[in-house]
């Protein structure tokens, strides 16, 4: 099979700002047939569902499940698809798949950036919907393994990718600089550790820092920030953070790429896959705990030449690596479906 061929149903969130939209977005650019069934419509916004909706997913799934799954089954009837893409389809019923299989032989794939570990991933439903899949891409290098466990036919890990349309150099107007500007910015989810390291750095740093994602007892936290919003809260600071889900072992992330691809300098934890990627005071800085966090921010606020240098030297660096989700996908539909890595593909080049 090759990409010209491919008739892929997409299902996943299209909502603006995500990662799903961006990945969606590159299969329509590599792609000339693909038909997106929007995840939100059967599931509800994820930044966005309500406490009624997060509690019903989490005590009566099966709802869910037979309203994923009929839909699922009669878009795959009208549209029939060779290539079903399913991304964090965490509650897609392993009959809907079965059933794609079977009337239009399809392969099926999973795509996930997020860790088995985290919550609401690996439960029983996807347990049970797994071996259906064909193949399971994962940004989880140290849980290849696990999926094998779990009886996934094929596994292919991946870096996470960026959307280049978004992050991006942009210049910044009057207001955008009176919004945003400050030292330090960070951008994500509210975690233990991401909260009591920032809360150490305002008590030692007379500096002003931001965050974004509601953080919680931050009372300066400020609301979630998609597309050009975000990219202006990145470029308008000095220093932007990268901070990894340490629950759940993360070594790199996909602010790994959105910052320096904004041609912003960039502070992250240090990691052997970090340095792999952005050398260590050449194209990023890194740091390992609270103290080292302190004292990185205090130097590169201070050494603005240097920290400059760094931002630009980053921003040449992504360009280099080929990171797009465009270049990520690529390199999965062709060591998956052109190269024929299940059984299934044999003759189907």
């Amino acid at each position: 099979m090759t990409l010209d061929d491919a008739r892929i149903l997409y299902y996943g969130s299209a909502g603006y700002g995500t990662t799903s939209l961006s990945r969606l977005e590159a299969l329509k650019q590599l792609c000339p047939n693909v038909y997106a069934v929007d995840s939100r419509i059967y599931e509800g916004d994820y930044l966005f569902r309500s406490l009624m909706t997060r509690a019903a997913r989490r005590l009566i799934p099966q709802v869910f499940q037979r309203r994923i799954g009929t839909a699922l089954v009669r878009e795959c009837n009208r549209y029939r698809p060779n290539v079903v893409w399913v991304d964090q389809g965490w509650l897609v019923p392993a009959w809907a798949l079965k059933a794609a299989k079977q009337r239009h032989g399809a392969v099926i794939v999973h795509y996930t950036p997020d860790s088995l570990r985290a919550a609401g991933t690996d439960g029983p439903l996807f347990r049970k919907a797994i071996k259906e899949f064909d193949c399971c891409v994962t940004t989880k290098e140290h849980e290849v393994e696990r999926y094998r466990e779990l009886g996934a036919a094929t596994t292919l890990y991946t870096l996470p990718g960026v959307d280049p349309k978004v992050f991006r150099k942009i210049e910044l107007n009057p207001e955008d600089v009176a919004r945003y500007a400050c030292d330090v910015v960070f951008v994500g989810q509210d975690m233990r550790d991401r909260r009591q390291w920032l809360s150490a750095l305002r008590r030692s740093l007379s500096a002003d820092i931001r965050t974004y994602g509601r953080i919680k007892g931050d009372n300066r936290g400020e609301r979630w920030l998609f597309g050009d919003e975000y990219v202006k809260a990145l470029s308008a600071s000095k220093i932007a953070l990268c901070f990894l889900n340490n629950e759940v072992g993360d070594r790199v992330t996909t602010r790994t790429f959105e910052i320096p691809a904004s041609g912003v300098f960039m502070l992250a934890q240090r990691t052997d896959l970090h340095k792999s990627l952005f050398r260590e005071d050449v194209e990023a800085a890194y740091f390992d705990g609270p103290q080292e966090l302190i004292d990185k921010v205090k130097y590169y606020l201070a050494a603005v030449e240097e920290r400059q240098r760094i931002a630009e030297a980053g921003y040449r660096r992504c360009r280099e690596l080929r990171c797009s989700w465009a270049d990520r996908l690529t390199d999965v539909l062709s060591r998956f479906l052109m190269v024929g890595t299940n059984p299934r593909l044999s003759g189907r080049r």
